[in-house]
């Protein structure tokens, strides 16, 4: 059986801790995102996320700030790659129907929606593609799936404690294959990257690029 993940309990929340790595397990620190400026790499072992860009995007419609059709948000893409080599270009779009504009930047109300998706397409020009999508609503933590291939994919939030106005912020991420812990992402103060090494090459490819994604998601939505 897979490592399974530990949790430390607070007064209102979960925080995510790491798996400890051993001999059937590899743990990587993320570097780059210190300080972070547009267009910088970002990288974990053998894995680098470069070209970065992104842009806001967004619109308040009928011209009412308080309706509920208004939308924020932002799109990043980065190209991943294992040394030299390109393995998967990424898109991303995070979207928001917010009512107020400064609350992406902190969490989720009650009553509101917002959703974080990628389309990851082969950079050796083999045409296989994958994607992510989560989303969550009414101040719950983000969850959704990798589409790639037959299996089933899950992506899961845990979050790193409670604020004023039932917001909270997001500590990181836990992947599982058919139901089995196989990576998970620290984005806040350790900003690490955890592989169940068993995992293909292809999946852990994949996987990286997922955790590139969410580490920059996290780290862009945080932006003011």
């Amino acid at each position: 059986m897979l490592a399974g993940a530990l949790f430390l309990t607070g007064c209102t929340s979960t925080r995510m801790v790491i798996p400890e790595s051993g001999d059937k397990t590899v743990s990587y620190q993320v570097n780059g995102l210190e300080g972070f400026k547009y267009s910088q790499d970002v990288e974990f072992g053998p894995y680098v996320a470069s070209n970065i860009s992104w842009w806001w995007t967004g619109e308040i419609k009928n011209g009412d700030p308080e309706s509920k059709l208004n939308t924020y948000g932002r799109r990043y893409e980065f190209q991943l790659q294992e040394h030299e080599d390109g393995i998967w270009d990424v898109t991303c779009r995070l979207e928001s129907n917010r009512r107020d504009f400064e609350e992406i930047l902190v969490g989720v109300k009650p009553g509101n929606r917002s959703y974080l998706k990628c389309e990851m397409k082969a950079a050796d020009g083999s045409g296989r593609v994958a994607s992510l999508y989560l989303n969550n609503s009414d101040n719950r933590q983000m969850s959704g799936r990798i589409g790639f291939g037959r299996d089933m994919i899950e992506v899961k939030s845990s979050s790193a404690g409670s604020f004023l106005g039932g917001r909270s912020n997001t500590s990181g991420y836990h992947i599982r294959l058919n139901q089995e812990l196989v990576s998970a992402i620290d984005v806040i103060n350790n900003r690490s990257v955890w592989f169940d090494a068993s995992i293909s090459s292809d999946y852990k490819n994949l996987f990286s690029a997922t955790a590139m994604a969410l580490l920059l998601h996290n780290e862009l939505i945080a932006m003011k």
